[in-house]
C-alpha cells in the first residue's frame, strides 16, 4: 500500500466515521436527551418539555410563595386568635414547624428517588403491590388534584374578601353582598390564569413574586413595631390562653385554631410537580422542599411575635365589621385607616403571588395525571401547548374552570364552600401518608433511593408524618365553635368521605378501563444500587452508556482494520455482521490495549 493510498483511505474512512452515528450518538448525544430527560424516558414517558426553564431558586420561589407562611399567619388571624390566642400562635406553631419538617423530609426522599411531575400518584403506582397499584395510584392522583383545586379556590376567595374589607373600612355604610365577592372571585381567577400561560415569563415571575413577598414581610414587621401605640408583655405573648370558642378542652381549642397557621405549610408537594422542569431534580427538588420550610419558619415566627406584641384588642379583631381580622389588627397597630389599608394591600398582593404559584402547581398535576388518562378529556389535557406557550395550557384551563365552579358554590352557601376548601389540607396529608405507608411496607432497606436519603432520621420522619395525618384528620374535623349551629358546623368529614366515594365510583364506572397507570419499573430499578448511587444517575442510563461505549470501541477497531487491510473491504456497517465470538475477542483485545 502506498503512502498516498494510506492518506486517501484515512480521509475516506475518517469521513465515514464522522457520518455514521453510533448507538452513543443516537441515544445519548441528542441535545434534548440529557440525564434528566433519560430519567423521564426510563419512567415510560415522552419528553415534552424540551428545556428545563427553572433553576433551584425558581422552584424554591414558587414553593415559598405558595405556602408563604408569614402571610398565611397574618391572613388567618381570625382563625386562631380566639381559639387559643398566643398559645396557638407560639407553641402550636412551633409544633407545626416540626411536623412540616418531617413532611418535607419524607416527600424529599420520594421525590429524589422518583422525580416525576405526577408526584404522589406516580410514587403510589411504583410502591403499591402490583395487583392494586392501578386503583391506588388513581385514587391518590385524583384526590391530590382535587385538593389542589380546593386550595386554589380558597386562596382565590381571600383576595376579594380583603378588597371588600378595605372598602368597608373606608365606607362603613357599605353592605357587601355575596355576589360582589363572587364577581371578585371570578375576575381574580381569570386574571391570575393569564400569568401562567407562557413558560418564558415563569422563571422571572417566580423571582419577582419571591422578592415582593419578602419585602412585604419586612415592611409589615418594621411598620407595626414602629407604629404600635402600646406593647404587650412577655407573659401575654408566651403564656396567655384565649378561649372564645366555647370548647372546655384546651387541646381542642388550640388545635382547631391551629388550622390557620397550618395553611402556611399545607402545599409542600407543589415543587415535586415541577420535577420535569428543573435540572437535576433528584437533588434540587428536596432542597426546595426543605428551603420552603426553613425560610417559612424564619419569616413566620418574627411576624407572629410582632402581631402578639402589638395587638391591642382581641375582641375587636374577632368581631370586626370588615370581616378581615388582619385589617383590624393593622388599624390598631398603625392608628389610622390609611396605614392599615397600605399594609393590607401588601398582604393582598402577596396573596396574589401565592395564587399564581397555586395555578402553576395545579396545572402540572392535572397535566401529568392526564398523561395517564386519569382525567376526562385527557387527550387534550395531557399535552404541552406549542410555542409561544410551552406550558400545559389545556390542563391549566381545566383546573381553573373547576376553581370557577367552586366559586359558584359560594353564592349558594358559604358554609358549603368553606367545608369543601377546608378539607384540602387533610386530603393532601392523606395522599402523602399513603405513599409513605407503601414505602414502609415495601421496605426502606430494599428501596433504591436517590441522593437525598436519611437512613436514621428518615423512618422517624415517615412515622411522624403518618401520625400527623391521623391527628389533623381528627382535630380539623371538629367544629371551631360551640354551641354548634348550622352556619358554624364543620362539614369537612362529610366532604372528604363524599370525595373518596365519588372518586371510587367514577373509577369503577368510567375510568377503570381507560386509566393507564404509570409504567411499573422492574424490581431491580428500585433496589439499592451502590454504584448507580455514586454515579448519581439511573441504572438504566448507566447500562445504556456502557452499551454505547462498547459499540463505539467495535466501530473504531473495524475502521482501523479497514485502513490497514483494505482488501477485506470492511465497511462501517460490518460490525453488525461480526460473529459474537469474534466480537468478544476484539473487545477483550481492546481492553488489553486500553490497559496497556
Amino acid at each position: 500500500m502506498s503512502k498516498g493510498n494510506v492518506e486517501h483511505l484515512s480521509l475516506s474512512q475518517t469521513e465515514s466515521i464522522n457520518k455514521t452515528p453510533s448507538i452513543m450518538d443516537e441515544d445519548l448525544a441528542k441535545p434534548h436527551l440529557g440525564g434528566d430527560d433519560l430519567d423521564i424516558q426510563g419512567m415510560g414517558y415522552t419528553v415534552e418539555l424540551q428545556d428545563r426553564p427553572f433553576n433551584i431558586l425558581n422552584i424554591f420561589a414558587i414553593g415559598f410563595t405558595i405556602c408563604n407562611s408569614a402571610i398565611a399567619v397574618i391572613a388567618s388571624l381570625a382563625t386562631g386568635i380566639g381559639n387559643g390566642g398566643p398559645i396557638t400562635y407560639i407553641w402550636a406553631q412551633i409544633f407545626i414547624y416540626a411536623m412540616s419538617f418531617c413532611v418535607a423530609v419524607s416527600l424529599g426522599e420520594l421525590a429524589s428517588a422518583m422525580p416525576n411531575a405526577g408526584g404522589q400518584y406516580y410514587w403510589a403506582s411504583q410502591l403499591a403491590p402490583k395487583k392494586i397499584h392501578a386503583t391506588v395510584s388513581y385514587v391518590v392522583g385524583m384526590v391530590s388534584w382535587v385538593a389542589s383545586v380546593f386550595i386554589c379556590a380558597s386562596v382565590t376567595l381571600v383576595i376579594p374578601q380583603m378588597a371588600a374589607g378595605m372598602m368597608v373600612l373606608t365606607n362603613p355604610n357599605l353592605v357587601v353582598k355575596p355576589w360582589m365577592v363572587w364577581i371578585g372571585f371570578q375576575v381574580t381567577n381569570l386574571f391570575v390564569f393569564g400569568f401562567n400561560c407562557f413558560s418564558r415569563i415563569l422563571p422571572v415571575a417566580s423571582q419577582c413574586v419571591l422578592t415582593m413577598s419578602l419585602c412585604a414581610i419586612i415592611i409589615i414587621f418594621v411598620s407595626v413595631l414602629a407604629s404600635s401605640p402600646d406593647y404587650r408583655g412577655a407573659e401575654f405573648v408566651f403564656a396567655t390562653f384565649v378561649n372564645k370558642s366555647g370548647w372546655s378542652s384546651p387541646a381542642i381549642t388550640v388545635f382547631t385554631g391551629a388550622v390557620g397557621v397550618n395553611w402556611g405549610f399545607s402545599c409542600l408537594d407543589a415543587v415535586t410537580h415541577l420535577a420535569e422542569e428543573i435540572p437535576n431534580p433528584r437533588k434540587n427538588v428536596p432542597k426546595a422542599l426543605l428551603g420552603t420550610v426553613i425560610v417559612g419558619m424564619s419569616t413566620a415566627f418574627p411576624i407572629t411575635l410582632a402581631i402578639l406584641f402589638c395587638i391591642q384588642d382581641i375582641d375587636a379583631i374577632i368581631s370586626t365589621p370588615t370581616l378581615v381580622a388582619s385589617l383590624e389588627f393593622f388599624r390598631q397597630a398603625m392608628g389610622s385607616n390609611s396605614g392599615a389599608i397600605g399594609l393590607q394591600c401588601l398582604v393582598l398582593v402577596s396573596t396574589c403571588g401565592s395564587l399564581w404559584g397555586c395555578h402553576a402547581w395545579q396545572s402540572r398535576l392535572a397535566w401529568s395525571f392526564a398523561r395517564d388518562h386519569g382525567l376526562p378529556f385527557s387527550k387534550y389535557i395531557g399535552h404541552i401547548a406549542g410555542p409561544p406557550f410551552g406550558v400545559p395550557l389545556a390542563a391549566h384551563a381545566w383546573s381553573c374552570f373547576w376553581v370557577g365552579v367552586l366559586g359558584c358554590l359560594y353564592l349558594g352557601s358559604t358554609v358549603a364552600f368553606n367545608s369543601f376548601v377546608g378539607g384540602a389540607i387533610m386530603m393532601q396529608y392523606m395522599t402523602y401518608s399513603t405513599c409513605i405507608i407503601l414505602l414502609l411496607l415495601k421496605g426502606r432497606s430494599t428501596f433504591r433511593h436517590g441522593p437525598f436519603w436519611f437512613k436514621r432520621f428518615g423512618p422517624i420522619a415517615n412515622f411522624v408524618t403518618i401520625g400527623w395525618t391521623i391527628f389533623t384528620t381528627i382535630f380539623y374535623s371538629f367544629p371551631p365553635y360551640l354551641p354548634v349551629e348550622p352556619n358554624t358546623m364543620n362539614y369537612v368529614s362529610v366532604v372528604i368521605v363524599g370525595i373518596f366515594l365519588i372518586v371510587a365510583a367514577w373509577y369503577m364506572l368510567a375510568t377503570r378501563k381507560i386509566y393507564t397507570p404509570p409504567p411499573r419499573l422492574d424490581a431491580t430499578d428500585y433496589m439499592h444500587e451502590p454504584l448507580a448511587q455514586q454515579l448519581d444517575g439511573s441504572w438504566e442510563r448507566m447500562q445504556l452508556r456502557k452499551s454505547g461505549l462498547r459499540a463505539q470501541r467495535v466501530d473504531f477497531l473495524v475502521q482501523s482494520v479497514s485502513l490497514l487491510v483494505p482488501e477485506l473491504k470492511l465497511r462501517n456497517d460490518a460490525v453488525h455482521e461480526i460473529p459474537d465470538e469474534f466480537a468478544g475477542e476484539v473487545l477483550r483485545s481492546s481492553d488489553g490495549l486500553g490497559h496497556g
